[in-house]
């Protein structure tokens, strides 16, 4: 129950899939973004489509997916 938030599953046709794992608001003692350091947040945001996703990472602790050609 601590372990971790909610995950947030995304699923596509032909067996491709993607998953974020995040902490609970809880847990304050955790590293923000995965512990990069900030001018790769920042460059990564840049990329991002909202602010929403930046947010979407600052609690995520593993992001996992398959790709199939």
């Amino acid at each position: 129950p601590n372990f971790a938030s909610a995950p947030a599953e995304i699923s596509l046709q032909n067996g491709h899939g993607l998953g974020v794992l995040g902490f609970p608001p809880t847990l304050a003692d955790f590293p923000e973004y995965e512990g990069y350091p900030d001018e790769v947040v920042d460059q990564m945001a840049t990329s991002y489509p909202s602010p929403v996703h930046k947010d979407l990472m600052r609690r995520s602790s593993s992001i996992h997916g398959t790709v199939f050609p």
